[in-house]
């Protein structure tokens, strides 16, 4: 198995790779984005909250997360808001189950579908416990 799969939009879609592991979750879903308005993924979300799974969502204070932040809030889904007093919440980073994926697409249509972006998935068990260490301080932190 490989412990990094490097994917980019000139060879896969990228809103498969990412709707696919996302759907597989069964555990642990956090998302730190700076910005999330692709509905695919807000209602997944929804539906993994619902199902029981740890849902935690960081996202950037820019007006255009507005609604997804009324929407995932009315659904119960635990949200926070970066303020920016520490510079901008730009990273794209989803823990999903026992890995990571690290991209350079904001979860937007355009994002996902459209631009040119890369995204690795990473499995490697000693990365991905940095990368929830870090996500952890931004959560404590938003």
């Amino acid at each position: 198995m490989r412990k990094i799969e490097l994917h980019a939009t000139l060879d896969a879609e990228l809103v498969d790779i990412f709707g696919e592991h996302l759907e597989a979750c069964r555990r642990r879903a956090w998302i730190a984005v700076y910005v999330l308005t692709l509905p695919y993924v807000i209602t997944q979300l929804i539906r993994l909250y619902r199902a029981g799974v740890d849902v935690k969502v960081i996202l950037s204070n820019d007006p255009v997360n507005d609604g997804t932040i009324s929407f995932l809030r009315a659904n119960n889904v635990p949200v926070k808001v970066w303020r920016q007093t520490h510079g901008i919440l730009h990273m794209k980073l989803a823990l999903l189950d026992d890995h990571a994926i690290l991209m350079s697409a904001n979860l937007t249509h355009y994002g996902l579908n459209r631009n040119q972006e890369l995204m690795l998935v990473i499995k490697d068990r000693e990365i991905v416990s940095k990368l929830e260490k870090i996500f952890l301080g931004y959560w404590r932190t938003a």
